[in-house]
């Protein structure tokens, strides 16, 4: 019998984190029953673009449904990060409605706006097996410190986010929090465990408190004995933090070590959990150890300002010259034997701002992607934002 309260709840992530295509990841939570799958451009020949999240569940109200049931299919995406060690976007609703209506009895329904999958970028995605991540959620699930894991997994998780050239800084503050994070949990774990208090079991170790306890799980099983990377990540995090260390000096501490910490918070996520054996060597396997964030492609024009009219031309340029940048229809994609995709399309750069007298010619063209190889360009034509 359909659930007159039941309501069907839909959010996607643009991620670098995947399933296999046709296999999805499906749980049964306390209160939803969650979906997680991979969104393809072109179907199961295509490129993978998003995690598409489905929830269903009871509510008070769609306002309700599309609050709280989108937050307990989101919470599992993380895991496929985890998994994947790769980032994804945020996630976002796309549909929010009831599942069961009648003749007399209509169901309230909210669609969101959200671009073409065609209109994304490729990331450079890397697949996971979703029983991987179901081995995951089932060992997490059962671990005595559940929450503490589940936030050192989303903060972990942020750090992907942030894992671009431009914000390394931030991706070392959320690895140094899902550190701290679980630290805290092995400790509550090992007291639950033993059945008595964190500051019960820092007694029977015989050290001074849970805070001596939470930095031995730091130094002794999350980074291994690896005191070089846990102590400059820490002493970045806190001139951070604080304010009272200088950014470049920030950088300098966290930028050389960045990936190796990543590489051992990610390794202790897993490894703390009671697993079968099969699932951790497939999860830390030596080819899952390099983080891939979500890098928006950037492309890039590099030329020449040059006189063309001596009569026109200002001695100096007071405004910058800039460029709008604006891509003509949807992109060609084609999958060669190999698995490789390539993009083709149209850019128009419009100048803005290019004083009277001046030209642009343009030397080279090029473009920012994670996982491209080549970039080659076609016909290049300059013209001037006034120009017909």
């Amino acid at each position: 019998m359909a659930n007159p309260d039941g309501y069907l709840v839909v959010v996607r992530a643009i991620s670098a984190a995947q399933l296999p295509y046709d296999d999805p990841l499906v749980a049964q939570l306390p209160g939803a029953h969650c979906v997680i799958k991979s969104e393809q451009a072109g179907g199961e020949d295509g490129w993978p673009v998003a995690l598409r999240g489905e929830a269903r569940g009871s509510a008070t109200d769609i306002d309700d449904a599309q609050r709280r049931l989108s937050e307990i299919v989101a919470g599992l995406l993380p895991l496929v990060a985890l998994a994947a060690n790769a980032a994804h976007a945020d996630p976002a609703l796309v549909v929010a409605h009831g599942s069961a209506l009648g003749e007399s009895s209509p169901a309230d329904w909210i669609g969101y706006e959200w671009p073409a999958p065609s209109t994304h970028f490729p990331p450079q995605a890397r697949t996971v097996p979703a029983n991987r991540v179901g081995a995951l959620l089932e060992a997490a699930d059962r671990y005595r410190s559940g929450g503490y894991h589940a936030r050192a997994v989303g903060l972990y998780r942020e750090a992907l986010k942030y894992w671009t050239p431009e914000s390394t800084l931030l991706a070392a503050e959320y690895l140094w929090m899902a550190t701290e994070a679980l630290s805290r949990g092995i400790v509550e774990a090992e007291a639950a465990q033993r059945n008595m208090t964190p500051g019960n079991l820092a007694q029977l170790r015989k050290v001074a408190g849970p805070p001596t306890l939470y930095r031995l799980a730091r130094e002794e099983i999350v980074f291994a004995e690896d005191t070089d990377a846990l102590d400059a990540l820490g002493k970045a995090s806190e001139g951070f933090e604080h304010g009272y260390m200088p950014i470049p000096d920030v950088r300098a501490l966290a930028e050389p070590i960045l990936e190796r910490a990543a590489r051992r918070v990610r390794h202790a996520l897993i490894s703390v959990l009671d697993m079968p054996a099969a699932d951790v060597t497939a999860l830390l396997d030596p080819d899952l150890d390099e983080p891939r964030g979500l890098i928006p492609p950037m492309r890039i024009l590099r030329g020449k300002l040059h006189v063309n009219d001596p009569s026109l031309a200002p001695a100096e340029i007071e405004v910058a010259v800039e460029m709008d940048w604006e891509s003509e229809g949807e992109r060609q994609i084609e999958r060669n034997e190999a698995g490789n995709l390539t993009i083709t399309g149209t850019t128009k750069a419009t100048m803005r701002d290019l004083p009277e007298g001046l030209a642009l010619t343009v030397v080279s063209s090029g473009m920012r992607a994670q996982g491209a190889t080549a970039y080659g360009v076609g016909d290049v034509v300059v013209r001037r934002a006034d120009s017909p």
